[in-house]
């Protein structure tokens, strides 16, 4: 197996990918596209009502990331530790702004955690601010 993956991994690869498929995971009306247009929707939302502590969103389907405050490191780290410690894991993206990042565990969410995870994100905006 000089060039290819090992077996199990191959075998994870074929699970997910049938899992994918055969559970209504894509298209327009698909598991991914409907979650991640919820996170959106509700990121929005929180930029619309607080416009000086997060701009956003940008990403794709489950991809998603905002910027905090005024996109510097230091806001940045601070407000994704505090994010942990609230209970939501996020990262942070690129530079100038930096970006807080989140990659949904779409196997598993549902549209109640992200609505949990949206009012977690407002609480610490407004913690930090």
């Amino acid at each position: 197996q000089t060039f290819t993956g090992s077996t199990a991994a191959i075998d994870a690869s074929i699970t997910i990918l049938s899992q994918l498929k055969n559970n209504k995971y894509l298209g327009e009306s698909g598991k991914i596209k409907l979650l991640s247009t919820y996170f959106r929707d509700g990121l929005e939302s929180l930029s619309r009502q607080y416009p000086t502590l997060i701009q956003g969103p940008f990403g794709v389907e489950s991809m998603m990331a905002f910027t905090a405050y005024d996109g510097s490191i230091e806001r940045s780290k601070s407000f994704v530790q505090q994010l942990f410690k609230n209970g939501v894991i996020g990262f942070i993206a690129g530079k100038d702004p930096v970006r807080c990042r989140f990659l949904m565990p779409i196997g598993s969410v549902k549209k109640e955690d992200i609505t949990q995870v949206l009012h977690i994100i407002e609480r610490t905006l407004i913690q930090l601010k």
